[in-house]
């Protein structure tokens, strides 16, 4: 009665534990031969191994698999794309990692309990024999079922006639489409992009734009803000039924464009694009060989500086950080944006260059959405939840509004240190975010395919009288092209363009201050592989 009964409880472990390694393949929705490659594959290393052994071998998927499934549920709805585990392994401080550890204790705790009660009852470490012929049917199996799988999918067959076989191709949407295999590969992916962001300082040492020095000596300021998880929409500029943007409202040559992507919907991916000259087109080759815009604005002659409200964290766009004249970090890292305003207003008060480029970059409406404003300015409510679910949807959309409006109201105070110069604004957010928009039930961003929640970001542009008087068709021409569909690709030509540098040295069909601002034919994403994907 007693082996009888050890031996159901050691069935319910072991099918607890399958499933805890295949279940994966299930959530990403994959075909059933995909599944099926992942069921052969296991049933071969059981055929040579003892329980105990299979268990020993497969331990770093049963690891995989829980953190996926916790990612999944909590986060995202897609497998761990390379951005993301190029931020946590490479790009986040020790504080941050240690709090996710912290966050989800109780299920490692438990995922180590069960893996030892699994090991402790199963039977003792020995290899099977097996006959070679079983060996080769199983195996001859595995590749009828991964020949079946690719040759009958959608994506094969986009790229080949049905007739046609390329092992390269096939071998590789295996990987693409099989559980734990595309994790394995995603790490990969991220290290090799770790790897290049490495070698950019030395591959652009010699690197120049061959722009020449302004000879005017008239002052001039050009301020660019980066804002933080804010999405076009969630600004009251661009969409009258919310009431986020009181200050901008009230404040006359401010120009709100709301048909603005960019390509990725992650930080570290979306500045360096949003500030490089390399077109889209080319930069997935070319994107570490060129400096970014402070580079261009300091072979211009002016003085240039980077007053950060965010973290250096080991990306590429920390190189652009600190191609800067001056690098200043706030007292006090990602507390409330209006941190930056002392210092700003001791660089425009103290610095003595005629021309200035100041780039602020604010923490905008990362979350938590209720540690990004006062609560003096939680306008709407109520605005205060437990955690991150989908019941609790209306309080975060008011915290997210919010976390807008006070966005709204740091504008303001930076337009104010401003308005009396010949000077300019021009803010963007590196991406959007997704508040739990539609039944996808998405939050947060970072997905490996973005949607237009993540992609259609703000891009504001304000001009001091001053600036607008030395070049009035500067305001009209961004009237002129408050509709067209632009990506950042357009912020290098327009900071340049409000220089009134020559036009040779920048495109003018990328300039928001310029009439022959192209629309682009259509919007679109970069993949993990930094391949242009179109969405429309």
């Amino acid at each position: 009665m007693k082996n009888k009964y050890h031996k159901q409880i050691n069935i319910l472990l072991i099918f607890a534990y399958t499933c805890i390694i295949f279940f994966p393949n299930f959530i990403f929705e994959l075909n059933i031969s995909s599944f099926l490659i992942v069921i052969v594959a296991y049933f071969f290393l059981y055929l040579f191994f003892s329980i105990k052994l299979f268990f020993v071998f497969t331990i770093p998927i049963y690891f995989l698999s829980i953190i996926q499934l916790l990612f999944y549920y909590t986060i995202n709805k897609s497998i761990i794309s390379p951005t993301l585990i190029q931020i946590s392994l490479y790009q986040s401080s020790f504080d941050e990692r240690l709090s996710i550890i912290m966050g989800n204790g109780l299920l490692i705790t438990v995922s180590f309990i069960f893996l030892a009660v699994l090991l402790l009852k199963s039977e003792k470490i020995k290899f099977k024999k097996i006959s070679k012929l079983k060996s080769g049917l199983i195996l001859i199996l595995l590749i009828c079922i991964a020949f079946y799988s690719i040759t009958n999918s959608e994506k094969y067959q986009r790229k080949y006639n049905d007739s046609s076989f390329s092992l390269k191709y096939s071998t590789l949407l295996i990987v693409k489409q099989t559980y734990p295999l595309n994790l394995l590969r995603n790490i990969r992916t991220a290290y090799l992009i770790h790897k290049k962001t490495k070698l950019y300082h030395q591959q652009t040492t010699d690197f120049s734009f061959g722009f020449p020095k302004i000879q005017s000596n008239d002052k001039d300021v050009i301020v660019m803000i980066i804002g933080e998880s804010a999405r076009a929409m969630s600004f009251g500029k661009n969409n009258t039924s919310t009431s986020t943007t009181p200050y901008l409202d009230e404040r006359k040559n401010v120009i709100s464009f709301k048909n603005v992507f960019t390509p990725y919907s992650s930080t570290s991916s979306s500045l360096p694009f949003s500030l490089s000259r390399v077109e889209a087109k080319n930069w997935k080759n070319d994107m570490y060989n060129e400096k970014s815009i402070i580079s261009a604005m300091r072979e211009l002659g002016y003085t240039t500086f980077f007053i950060d409200n965010q973290e250096l964290n080991n990306g590429l766009i920390d190189f652009y950080k600190l191609e800067s004249d001056h690098y200043i970090k706030s007292n006090k890292l990602r507390s409330y944006d209006e941190v930056l305003l002392p210092i700003l207003d001791s660089v425009l008060t103290n610095n003595t260059s005629n021309k200035k480029f100041i780039v602020l970059h604010s923490y905008g409406s990362h979350y938590n959405y209720t540690s990004r404003y006062p609560r003096s300015m939680a306008y709407y409510k109520p605005d205060h939840f437990k955690s991150y679910k989908i019941e609790n949807k209306k309080a975060i959309k008011n915290a997210y509004n919010n976390s807008i409006r006070y966005t709204d109201y740091f504008l303001d105070q930076v337009i104010s240190h401003l308005e009396g110069m010949n000077s300019g604004l021009l803010y963007f957010s590196d991406h959007g975010e997704n508040v739990y928009d539609n039944e996808d039930g998405l939050i947060f961003h970072g997905y490996s395919k973005p949607n237009m929640y993540t992609l259609n970001i703000p891009l504001i542009v304000w001009l001091s009288d001053s600036k607008k008087l030395k070049s009035p068709e500067i305001l009209k021409n961004v009237n002129f092209n408050i509709n067209k569909r632009i990506s950042t690709k357009s912020i290098f030509s327009s900071v340049l363009n409000l220089t009134l540098l020559d036009t040779a040295y920048y495109q003018q069909k990328k300039s928001v201050f310029n009439k022959k601002l192209k629309t682009e034919k259509y919007r679109y994403y970069f993949d993990e592989l930094n391949n242009i994907i179109p969405i429309e």
